[in-house]
């Protein structure tokens, strides 16, 4: 990341973090959000995730860290009602590769990675069984907050690609300072962000 756009992205979370103070919950995690987009898109030795508390800056070189065996995110999910109908959306009309397709009893173990990093780290269409997923889910969305993030080249050329195949955009491509991020509708009860780091 150039100083400039590390400047840019530390100003726009810095008003988003603001906006906590003074915002309705929902505004506040769609701020979160989006301060979230411009971060997860720098690379990887500028921030590192930290929990659920949010990101941080990298301490590579801190003589206080620890020498530890680094963790690595292998699994990441998605609650979806439907499972068949879920793997037709992400994998036919967004273009992730299926991974692996186990059957689990009623439902089954599915998951899909990039088709440029087919050993990177694994999407799992989880089934939304749970009490507690519908109303999460539903909750979300009534706010507008997307549930997930992934980055692309180009979010203009990308929305447009999706919506001739009959995507609904809830946010059309909106630029965020060194960020332009749009919102969808995956079919299966989830809003979720697409991101372009300039």
């Amino acid at each position: 990341m150039t100083n400039s756009a590390h400047i840019a992205a530390k100003r726009h979370v810095g008003s988003y973090a603001r906006l906590r103070g003074h915002a309705d919950g929902a505004h506040q995690q769609i701020g979160m959000w989006a301060a979230k987009a411009v971060l997860l898109l720098c690379r990887p030795s500028d921030y590192i995730m930290h929990g659920r508390s949010g990101l941080v800056a990298s301490q590579r070189n801190s003589r206080e860290q620890p020498e530890t065996t680094p963790m690595r995110i292998v699994l990441t999910n998605i609650l979806v009602d439907d499972q068949e109908k879920a793997l037709r959306f992400y994998r036919d009309v967004l273009g992730f590769k299926l991974k692996a397709d186990i059957p689990m009893g009623a439902h089954r173990w599915l998951t899909l990675v990039s088709p440029e990093d087919q050993n990177g780290v694994q999407l799992v269409l989880e089934p939304d069984q749970h009490p507690a997923a519908k109303p999460f889910k539903a909750a979300l969305v009534a706010d507008g907050i997307p549930c997930t993030s992934s980055a692309v080249e180009d979010v203009h050329k990308e929305h447009g690609r999706l919506t001739k195949l009959g995507v609904t955009f809830t946010q059309p491509p909106i630029a965020m300072g060194p960020v332009t991020t749009a919102v969808f509708d995956d079919t299966c009860g989830n809003l979720v962000q697409i991101a372009q780091r300039h």
